[in-house]
């Protein structure tokens, strides 16, 4: 159940005037971030994920992407992109749905790290998960890559 009684609490809190009358754009951001938390559980049943479905051999990952599956069906060899301006938190699984060799690729100014530096999907079906948990200068992401790599 989401706790209306809480947002109400919260947004009182978080949009009093400050000392010009003004409600900041972070108190804004702060409140709205607050409501959207709940909203992903409703009455204790989660929404459903959204799905990026690629056809191409190519495509580079956006801020959009977090929280989604990213599904790969190309024939083909193929390539996901981590570029250098995602941010802290951006969480994707990718999946391999196509029989062309997926392989995670960081973009100029992006590291992925993954155990063995291994970064291709084992196989058909194969679903990786791709973590940013550094970007000091907004152009730098540093992303873990986990799953099933082979």
């Amino acid at each position: 159940m989401v706790n209306t009684t809480q947002h109400r609490a919260d947004l009182a809190t978080l949009f009093n005037d400050n000392a010009a009358g003004d409600i900041t754009a972070g108190d804004l951001r702060q409140g709205m971030v607050n409501i959207l938390d709940d909203i992903d559980t409703l009455n204790g049943e989660t929404t459903r994920i959204l799905v990026n479905a690629q056809t191409g051999t190519s495509y580079t990952l956006t801020s959009g992407d977090s929280g989604k599956l990213i599904t790969m069906s190309s024939s083909s060899a193929n390539s996901v992109v981590v570029p250098n301006n995602l941010p802290v938190g951006f969480v994707c699984t990718v999946a391999q749905i196509g029989t062309g060799l997926t392989t995670i690729a960081n973009g100029t100014g992006a590291t992925v790290n993954s155990r063995g530096n291994i970064k291709t999907l084992a196989n058909q079906y194969a679903p990786v998960s791709i973590t940013v948990y550094a970007n000091g200068t907004g152009t730098a992401a540093v992303a873990l890559l986990s799953g099933d790599l082979a």
